[in-house]
């Protein structure tokens, strides 16, 4: 049931992810649910691809992710951290120097580049 377009049917969140990328048309790929049960060792730091073409040239957004909370995020239960500008650059494993965390709540859709570095 949710690998469907009618989930772009939301208008508000279709609106969102057109202006992000900058098109008309939009295409579900992939969905799939993160379970993180209390005492997870922490996740590495990964983007989800890196780049379609080459690094150097600075391609625009091409996908995104959007993670839709299935009960709040709080900063005890570990929330997902991203690594501000590291979509313009390819992980070398560097540590991240200062990760915003996400905190969100349910219902809340938490939108990112699909090469930004995240946890």
């Amino acid at each position: 049931p949710f690998n469907n377009s009618i989930l772009l049917q939301t208008h508000a969140l279709r609106d969102i992810v057109l202006r992000f990328l900058g098109g008309e048309h939009v295409k579900i790929h992939l969905l799939s649910v993160v379970l993180s049960y209390p005492g997870s060792s922490e996740q590495g730091w990964h983007q989800d691809w890196r780049y379609l073409f080459n690094k150097a040239t600075k391609d625009p957004p091409y996908a995104v992710q959007v993670g839709i909370p299935l009960e709040d995020w709080s900063d005890d239960m570990g929330p997902t951290q991203f690594c501000p500008g590291s979509n313009d650059r390819f992980y070398n494993g560097k540590p991240c120097e200062m990760p915003i965390a996400a905190g969100s709540s349910v219902g809340d859709a938490v939108i990112w580049d699909y090469r930004v570095l995240h946890r």
